[in-house]
């Protein structure tokens, strides 16, 4: 059974998500996100490749071979906001320099990881990264090779009726080592880029008369955010492919008479709670990189408190 139904619509609507993100990352001004010029045009690049990469990925599901049937298409997401981590750690990059002899001021705040993550995304980012590859490690366990011996591609269940025998039943296509493996490298591939990303925020020099410290804030989240869309994203086609394929084959197996596999049950629990956090750390994750001046104003408001700044006054050069 090929990956153009249930799972081909899902990322298609996913595709479709992004395009409206990307809509609205095109016609956001500085002064709404409170990014500098460069950061808000590496973003806008960053995330017009990343539409098309996932597009791109999505037109290899018809694909014959071991890269086809949908091999690449959970990797969509992922790879996607990669291209957006990169845009990132771009723009840190280009952010204009001081005028080398030229008199400015800065103020002399801390600015390692601590000061500039916001605390509750970063935390729900590193749970949708955790989470999502408990359900990978899950699916990819339980799915069985299809009819052609292709690997991780159904999931069968099987169980004993009133008279004793034994049915069995398999449904593809289901989330596991065909699918999941690429995802598993693609997910490898966002953190390094976010680690990346998030040093070159910490590590760039002060940039001239304050707000230094929101600046880098509102880079933190973004990257946090985009972290938290391709997580969010590959959550919800996952586990909601892996929720309907569980059902699928209990309710097969119960129309028949025959016993449901707890493990079946299970997963498929496991796999809608997953689907259904996905669409939050989702949609939390759109609002930190459509406006992270937000999260950066709120958190850097409260951490003001414990963090006086010394003036510092010098010379570039």
């Amino acid at each position: 059974m090929s990956l153009a139904g249930p799972l081909l619509i899902i990322l298609l609507g996913v595709l479709a998500l992004a395009g409206v993100v990307l809509l609205v990352l095109l016609l956001v001004r500085p002064e709404t996100t409170g990014l500098d010029r460069a950061q808000l045009r590496a973003r806008r690049v960053g995330g017009i490749a990343g539409v098309l990469i996932a597009a791109a990925l999505l037109a290899a599901v018809p694909l014959p071979g071991r890269l086809g049937h949908g091999a690449l298409a959970g990797t969509a997401p992922l790879l996607g906001t990669a291209a957006l981590v990169l845009a990132v750690l771009i723009g840190e990059g280009r952010l204009a320099a001081p005028i080398v002899g030229a008199s400015r001021s800065a103020d002399l705040e801390p600015h390692g990881l601590r000061e500039v993550l916001p605390c509750a995304a970063s935390l729900a980012a590193a749970a949708a990264v955790l989470g999502l590859g408990a359900l990978m490690v899950m699916t990819t366990v339980l799915a069985s090779p299809d009819d052609v011996l292709r690997p991780g591609r159904v999931l069968t269940g099987s169980g004993t009726d009133a008279s004793g025998v034994t049915i069995e039943i398999g449904i593809a296509p289901y989330p596991g080592s065909w699918y999941t493996i690429p995802a598993a490298i693609a997910l490898v591939l966002l953190v390094l880029l976010a680690a990346l990303a998030l040093r070159a925020v910490t590590a760039r020099r002060p940039g001239g008369v304050g707000g230094d410290l929101l600046a880098r804030r509102r880079s933190a989240a973004t990257v946090i955010g985009a972290v938290m869309i391709g997580t969010g994203l590959l959550g919800v086609v996952l586990g909601g492919l892996a929720a309907t394929r569980a059902l699928g084959v209990a309710g097969g197996l119960g129309d028949m008479g025959a016993d449901v596999p707890t493990a079946v049950v299970v997963s498929g629990v496991l796999a809608l709670l997953a689907a259904i956090g996905g669409v939050a750390v989702t949609g939390w994750g759109a609002v930190l990189v459509l406006a992270p001046a937000l999260a950066a104003r709120r958190d850097t408001s409260r951490r003001a408190l414990r963090l006086p700044a010394a003036p510092m006054t010098g010379t570039a050069g």
